[in-house]
């Protein structure tokens, strides 16, 4: 009995031994730094880098600012264009130098929340998935005929289904909802003359490649179209605006009539509102309230915590002295 025991208080001594040597194991050791890396650690260097930061995002901030300002910047807006709009002018009381910026301008349209944001062409978001929103007889659901300057009796009646419905491609929400109204420009002081808009230059070049997908399926629309590269980039906000052409030459003071040749978005359908407007640019843009604010807050929060660190390091100075 008394080796059985001994045996029992040997195994558990073993076990103690074995807990000891881990729990020593697990004291914390001096780290050895590497010498030029020390310099992350110094508060001097911290303040030195965040105040870099605060003073660059001022100057920025201050750039957009004065453009924002800037007496030759002008941007114009119609009214609220409904389904009953053929036409409207608006009135440029002065002479424009280009490029000036045609755009598309959306209040109360939300792309921000989730099932819309998720719902893309997996081909071109990978991870992404289209739901339900796959099929011709699903976006006639969504958008009534309102699309019917993309998706004609051919595509309709094609042979490409599954289960009895035409499979739509690109597919999802976002695509969907694509902004497809049309109209033409014109100078009535001109004789009607007609102002061409080049629409090749207005979508992010890099994504061209992003939306180049392969050409082995039924479209409905071209993915690389620019209009729709650019719709695809959803808005953050409810009320935004589009670069939906530019007018490189710039634009004469006078009057001119915009023709809805295809009025289909359904704004009233969407519990939207859409307007068409024009706008001068700078190398910086368009004019951008958000950007001042951005960098401004930006800035400001740098240069709040370069006080922080500087008020510690004093104070520690301070205290050991």
């Amino acid at each position: 009995m008394k080796l059985v025991k001994s045996k029992i208080l040997i195994k558990l001594r073993h076990g103690q031994y074995k807990v000891d040597n881990i729990l020593d194991s697990m004291i914390q050791q001096d780290m050895k730094i590497w010498k030029p890396g020390q310099l992350l650690y110094d508060p001097r260097l911290a303040c030195i880098l965040f105040g870099i930061g605060a003073i660059l995002n001022f100057i920025i901030a201050s750039f957009f600012l004065v453009y924002y300002r800037n007496p030759l910047y002008y941007e114009v807006i119609s009214d609220p264009i409904t389904n009953l709009t053929n036409s409207f002018v608006l009135n440029i009381p002065r002479d424009l130098p280009g490029p000036v910026n045609v755009n598309i301008y959306f209040s109360n349209f939300y792309q921000n929340f989730r099932s819309y944001v998720q719902s893309r062409p997996p081909e071109i978001y990978p991870g992404f998935s289209c739901g339900p929103a796959t099929t011709i007889n699903y976006l006639k659901n969504i958008r009534g005929d309102t699309l019917d300057n993309y998706i004609d009796t051919d595509m309709e009646n094609s042979t490409i289904n599954i289960y009895g419905e035409t499979i739509l491609n690109p597919c999802g929400l976002t695509s969907l909802s694509l902004y497809n109204d049309e109209f033409t420009i014109s100078n009535f002081d001109s004789g009607n003359e007609s102002i061409s808009l080049q629409i090749g230059d207005i979508s992010i070049n890099n994504d061209f490649t992003l939306f180049a997908i392969p050409y082995n399926k039924s479209f409905w629309i071209n993915t690389t179209d620019p209009h729709y590269r650019i719709w695809m980039h959803s808005a953050w906000l409810p009320n935004f605006k589009m670069v939906w052409g530019q007018i490189m030459e710039g634009l004469s003071a006078g009057k001119y009539v915009f023709n809805m040749t295809k009025n289909y978005w359904p704004a009233e359908h969407f519990n939207a509102e859409k307007r068409i407007g024009i706008e001068t640019v700078s190398p910086l843009g368009s004019k951008n309230l958000v950007a001042i604010y951005f960098f401004f807050f930006l800035g400001s929060w740098l240069t709040l915590t370069m006080l922080i660190i500087l008020i510690q390091v004093i104070w520690i100075y301070n205290k050991t002295k």
